[in-house]
């Protein structure tokens, strides 16, 4: 969310367990997780954050 409204990061798909993405650094306070598209029920295990240099 920037300004009060919210912006994506990043977007695609991915095939298998882990999806990984990178993006410049930002400052926020909410994250939002959407999935729009699954052949399956989705199975979010875990859903992090990390800042690193």
């Amino acid at each position: 969310m920037h300004d009060g409204e919210w912006t994506g990061l990043c977007s695609g798909s991915c095939i298998g367990h882990k999806r990984i993405e990178t993006f410049p650094p930002c400052t926020t306070d909410r994250l939002r997780l959407t999935v729009t598209e699954a052949k399956a029920k989705p199975c979010i295990r875990s859903f992090r954050v990390f800042r690193t240099i």
